[in-house]
């Protein structure tokens, strides 16, 4: 902008941006698809002929620019990352979370099962260091009342025993713990004999049909059905074969009424409508 002023041309910030927006569109613009493929194909194999220490000295670039931003700067990122989200349609946001879910499926398919494990495990260790696994508000609540009770939990526990992520595993009296507050888990274990089931089975269906058809890409519906007709099935199952103390509870009142017997008294009193 200041190149420009020297030679006479006074442009407003605003101008200056249009000015370059519309350089930009007209530049990329005549592309083709071939040629866009081609500049990305160039990008990635430039990366890849670089050396570890080449990379490392990059990396160690780009993160010094992001660290040194003022928290003034990095506010105006932010605000202009929340206004572009806002000012997003449903048919871009469907587009770009597509996108997102084909590169990481793609990366993942191309990936060594070693590599594929080893990121697996870093995720659920830095998950269960930060206590950031995704759990409902009474399942965090039942976590807080075990820990008080029990000298050790052990949360989102496996085993050759009950090789799934218990939610606690309670060494002292040997027992498995399935909190299941998600709605993915109904009310009670899913039984394919009850009328009652088989209605909500297929509303989640027709649920899942029309939010598929809008977002292009798997609902939550879709996930609830496997997690209650499927997985919790094979989990109850194992848990039968291979004779475990197992416990399931789907509300706060059923999890109470076996604490009280298992601590006498309770250490805090919580709604019995917390669901």
């Amino acid at each position: 902008m200041r190149l420009l002023k020297r030679f006479g041309f006074e442009k407003t910030p605003e101008q200056f941006k249009e000015m370059q927006i519309r350089v930009t569109n007209e530049r990329y613009g005549r592309r083709t698809e071939e040629q866009r493929q081609h500049k990305v194909e160039a990008l990635k194999n430039w990366w890849a002929n670089k050396t570890p220490e080449q990379k490392e000295k990059d990396m160690r670039g780009f993160m010094r620019v992001n660290y040194n931003r003022t928290s003034e700067h990095q506010a105006k990122l932010v605000a202009s990352f929340k206004r572009s989200r806002a000012n997003e349609t449903p048919e871009h946001k469907a587009e770009r979370i597509r996108k997102v879910s084909e590169g990481t499926k793609k990366a993942m398919a191309s990936m060594p099962e070693e590599k594929k494990r080893e990121i697996v495990n870093k995720r659920e260790e830095a998950l269960k260091r930060n206590g950031t696994f995704r759990s409902s508000m009474p399942e965090f609540i039942a976590g807080l009342l075990l820990k008080n009770k029990f000298t050790e939990i052990n949360c989102q526990y496996k085993s050759k025993e009950y090789p799934y992520k218990c939610d606690f595993y309670i060494p002292e009296i040997n027992t498995w713990i399935e909190y299941q507050g998600n709605p993915g888990h109904g009310k009670e274990p899913f039984d394919k004999t009850n009328s009652e089931h088989i209605k909500i089975v297929s509303k989640w269906k027709e649920l899942a049909n029309k939010r598929e058809k809008e977002l292009q890409r798997k609902s939550k519906y879709s996930q609830f059905i496997y997690v209650w007709t499927d997985l919790d099935v094979k989990k109850r199952k194992i848990a039968k074969e291979n004779n475990l103390n197992y416990l399931e509870f789907f509300n706060m009142d059923q999890f109470l009424k076996w604490y009280k017997t298992q601590s006498g008294t309770l250490l805090l009193e919580y709604k019995s409508s917390i669901q």
